[in-house]
């Protein structure tokens, strides 16, 4: 369901995973640059500068992580390589559900037209490419049976 309300893009997406498989998944340099595309790179780190080649829109985009907690929270402030002046705000929470996690994604994009829709269709794309991540981290580790991604969630409020 895509709803606008506000500046906020929000998508939640419930694993079969751990949350520390999820943000292994989410901060690991391979994990990274899976997720997001090759050549990222995303410091869970406070203050760490990112780069990340955007697979969805092509865009380049730099940015500073604004506040780490292991698999609890990430947030970071981004912005479009060709211009420093379009940021924009990401908080990825992990929540332990009674089986699996869900992973709640909420951009803040601010003012610019189209610019929530945009950014819920993009994280629905990077959310399925988080999926496949997590899928590829648990089929490393011993015992694994894999994940199945519960329901997504998709609104802008």
């Amino acid at each position: 369901m895509l709803r606008v309300m506000s500046s906020d893009a929000v998508i939640d997406t419930n694993f079969d995973a751990e949350p520390s498989d999820i943000w292994d998944a989410m901060t690991s340099p391979d994990g990274i640059q899976e997720w997001m595309g090759q050549g990222s790179c995303l410091p869970p780190v406070e203050d760490g500068e990112l780069w990340l080649r955007d697979f969805v829109t092509g865009t380049p985009r730099h940015g500073r992580v604004r506040s780490v907690d292991p698999d609890r929270e990430l947030s970071f402030e981004w912005w479009p390589e060709d211009d420093p002046s379009q940021p924009s705000t990401v908080s990825i929470t992990l929540e332990p559900l009674h089986t699996g996690t869900r992973v709640r994604v909420i951009e803040n994009v601010g003012p610019a037209a189209g610019g929530v829709q945009m950014s819920a269709a993009a994280w629905a794309w990077r959310s399925a490419s988080l999926i496949v991540t997590v899928e590829h981290l648990l089929a490393t580790l011993p015992f694994s049976t894999g994940i199945s991604s519960g329901r997504r969630l998709l609104r802008a409020r």
